[in-house]
C-alpha cells in the first residue's frame, strides 16, 4: 500500500501513519513525564482515523521514567527492543490482540506485574516475564509465578486503581494495580463501576510496588495484602488499615522508609517474612486487641523488626513466632531502640529470649492474662527501670532479668509469688530496686525463693482491679474480686468492674 509519514503525539506517545490504504499506524516514540503511558487503539489525523497495530522497534528505548504501560487491544505486535532499557517499568498490560512479542522487546526491563489479556499466549511471550503474571487461564504454562483470574478480561479501573472480578455473580473483586502518579490511595470495602457495587477481597502481589509518589494509603478490604504490595514505596508516610484485613504477605511493606507507625488490625492472623524489612523509620507498633492469634515471621535469620528503630510497642493479643536462632529468636530480639512495652491481658506467655538484649528498654507493663515469662525473656535489658505484671503470672524462667541492673521498680500483683527459675532475679540491684506486691501478701514474698532477697518490699493497693498497671484492653466489662483476681462472671458480694472505657467501680452482687 501507500505510506505516509504523518506523525501525531498524544499524552507523550508519538504515533506514525504507516498504511493509508488500510488505515494503520504504529508507535514510534515516547517523551511523557508522568510515568504512566497508554497506547491508544485509534488515532485521528488529517481528518482520518487510523488503527494502532504495531509498537515499533526502540519506540520506548531507555525511557527510564516509564513506570506503567497499557497496550490497547488493537495492537498485534510489539517489535524488538521496543521497551529496552525501561528500568523503572513496573506494570505492563498486554492487550488481547497482541500475537507477537519480538526478541529483546523488554531487554533490561524487569516489570513486577504483567497482565496478559490474550487467551492464547502470543508468540514470544517468554520474552516478557514479570515477577507476577496475571492470566485468564493456564495456557501460559512455561511461565512461573502465574496468578489466574478467569475474568481478567473484565478488569476495570476506578480512581487510579485497577480491579479484577473474582466472582461476578457474588459481586466480589480484588485490587491488583494502581496508577503510578497517585499520591493518596483509598481502597474501601467496596467499589462501584457502571452502577454495579462489588466487595473488595484481596490486594494483589506487587500492587503498588515501587510507587515513589504515594504518601498516604487507607485500606479497608476484607482479605490479605499481597507480597510486595507496597514494597519500595519510599514516600509512604501514613498507613490506615481497616479491621477486615486478615494477613500481610511477604515483604508487603519492605523498604517503606518513611512509615513511622503501624497499627495491626484485630483480624490479622499472619505477618509473613520480611514484611517490614528496610522500614528504617518505623518507631511505633500497635497490635490491636483481639481473640485472634497473630503469627509473626522473620527477616530470614534476623528478627522481623531488625531494621526498625522501634520506640513503643503495644501487644494486644497472643503472638507466636519462630524461636530458633536461624529465624532471629524473636521479632524483638536485640532491638536496641525499643523503649516502652505494653502487653495487654490477651497475651498469656512471653517466650524465651523474646526481648533479650533490648538495651534501651526502660518500661514494661504486662496485663492480667500473662501466666508465664520464659527464660532470658528480658536478659540484657540494661536500661530497664520499671517492670509491672498482673495477677496471673505463675512462672518466671531462668535468668529473665540477668543484667537488668538499672531496675528500680518491680511490681507484682500476683497474690502467690511466682516460682522463679535459676538466677531469674539475681542481677537486680537489691539496694536500688523496690519490690511492690499485694499489701496482704508481703509475708509470702518475704519467705519465697529469690523474692525474699529484696531488701525493700512494700505493699501496693490493688483492690481496684487495676493497680499501678493499666493495660487498656477492656472490650466489655471485666470483673475482679477484692484481691484483684479476674472473674469469669460476677460473684456474690463486692465486685470490681472495669468498664469498656477503662474506668472502674465497685458493685454489690446479691
Amino acid at each position: 500500500g501507500s505510506y505516509s509519514w504523518s506523525k501525531e503525539t498524544f499524552d507523550g506517545v508519538t504515533y506514525q501513519v504507516t498504511d493509508t490504504l488500510s488505515n494503520y499506524a504504529s508507535v514510534i516514540g515516547y517523551d511523557g513525564i508522568n510515568g504512566d503511558a497508554e497506547i491508544l487503539s485509534v488515532i485521528e489525523t488529517g481528518g482520518d482515523a487510523y488503527t494502532v497495530n504495531i509498537i515499533g522497534s526502540y519506540a520506548f528505548k531507555d525511557c527510564t521514567d516509564l513506570t506503567s504501560i497499557t497496550i490497547s487491544n488493537n495492537v498485534t505486535s510489539i517489535s524488538s527492543y521496543a521497551f529496552s532499557g525501561c528500568t523503572s517499568l513496573s506494570s505492563v498490560t498486554i492487550g488481547r490482540g497482541v500475537t507477537l512479542i519480538g526478541n529483546n522487546a523488554f531487554h533490561n526491563a524487569s516489570p513486577q506485574k504483567v497482565f496478559w489479556l490474550p487467551n492464547t499466549p502470543p508468540n514470544g511471550y517468554k520474552n516478557l516475564v514479570g515477577a507476577v503474571n496475571y492470566t485468564a487461564n493456564n495456557q501460559y504454562s512455561q511461565m512461573t509465578n502465574v496468578v489466574v483470574y478467569p475474568y481478567l478480561s473484565s478488569m476495570f479501573e476506578v480512581n487510579g486503581v485497577k480491579y479484577v472480578p473474582v466472582s461476578p455473580s457474588e459481586r466480589t473483586c480484588d485490587a491488583i494495580d494502581c496508577a503510578y502518579s497517585i499520591e493518596n490511595l483509598n481502597i474501601g470495602e467496596t467499589v462501584t463501576n457502571k452502577g454495579i457495587t462489588l466487595s473488595i477481597k484481596n490486594i494483589g502481589p506487587y500492587f503498588c510496588y515501587g510507587n515513589t509518589f504515594i504518601r498516604e494509603i487507607t485500606i479497608s478490604n476484607q482479605g490479605c495484602v499481597g507480597s510486595y504490595a507496597f514494597a519500595g514505596c519510599s514516600a509512604l508516610q501514613t498507613v490506615e488499615l481497616g479491621q477486615g484485613i486478615t494477613s500481610f504477605n511477604n515483604r508487603a511493606f519492605a523498604n517503606c522508609t518513611s512509615i513511622t507507625e503501624i497499627q495491626i488490625p484485630k483480624r490479622v492472623s499472619t505477618i509473613e517474612d520480611y514484611v517490614f524489612s528496610g522500614c528504617t523509620g518505623l518507631k511505633t507498633m500497635h497490635v490491636d486487641i483481639s481473640r485472634y492469634e497473630l503469627n509473626l515471621g522473620s527477616n530470614g535469620s534476623n528478627p522481623l523488626f531488625a531494621d526498625c528503630p522501634l520506640d513503643s510497642v503495644y501487644i494486644g493479643r497472643h503472638i507466636t513466632y519462630p524461636t530458633t536462632s536461624n529465624k532471629g529468636y524473636s521479632p524483638f530480639y536485640r532491638n536496641r531502640t525499643l523503649r516502652l512495652l505494653t502487653v495487654a491481658d490477651n497475651e498469656t506467655e512471653i517466650s524465651a529470649n523474646e526481648f533479650y538484649g533490648c538495651t534501651n528498654l526502660k518500661s514494661v507493663r504486662i496485663g492480667d492474662g500473662m501466666k508465664f515469662i520464659g527464660d532470658r525473656a528480658f536478659s540484657g535489658c540494661s536500661s530497664l527501670e520499671y517492670f509491672a505484671f498482673g495477677f496471673n503470672v505463675r512462672t518466671i524462667g531462668k535468668e529473665v532479668f540477668s543484667d537488668c541492673t538499672a531496675l528500680n521498680s518491680l511490681i507484682s500483683r500476683a497474690i502467690t509469688p511466682p516460682s522463679c527459675g535459676s538466677q531469674a532475679l539475681d542481677d537486680i540491684n537489691k539496694w536500688e530496686c523496690t519490690l511492690i506486691v499485694p499489701q496482704d501478701h508481703i509475708a509470702a514474698y518475704q519467705q519465697a525463693d529469690q523474692w525474699k532477697e529484696f531488701f525493700f518490699i512494700e505493699g501496693g493497693d490493688f483492690d481496684d482491679g487495676i493497680g499501678n498497671v493499666k493495660s487498656e484492653i477492656a472490650t466489655g466489662e471485666d470483673y475482679y474480686d477484692l484481691n484483684g483476681h479476674k472473674l469469669d462472671k460476677p460473684q456474690k458480694g463486692i465486685n470490681i468492674i472495669r468498664m469498656s472505657d477503662g474506668t472502674t467501680r465497685k458493685v454489690l452482687v446479691k
